[in-house]
């Protein structure tokens, strides 16, 4: 929820109506927010280097979320990225 700016009353239709939408969501229940790793994180479990990771980024190679001017993964979907990858050993028969 926005925090009053300079001028607006808590009183005023916009206020109000920003509060109702907020109060909705909280009524729900807690917001459950999926478990996030950084660039970092993400490099110790791939035993990636970071700058490649960042390259994957720049490339769409790999699923991200973009919170301003920071990367982070979900790693849900970094599991799915890798499910998605692996290969099987081929049975060659003779």
């Amino acid at each position: 929820m926005r925090m009053k700016r300079t001028g607006e009353s808590a009183g005023s239709p916009k206020w109000n109506q920003e509060a109702r939408g907020a109060s909705k969501l909280y009524s729900q229940g807690p917001v459950s927010i999926p478990e996030m790793i950084t660039a970092k994180e993400l490099e110790a479990l791939l035993k990636i280097d970071v700058k490649t990771i960042y390259n994957y980024v720049h490339r769409g190679l790999i699923p991200y979320v973009k919170i301003e001017s920071n990367i982070r993964f979900l790693k849900s979907e970094i599991n799915e990225w890798i499910e998605a990858r692996c290969h099987s050993a081929r049975v060659i028969s003779r």
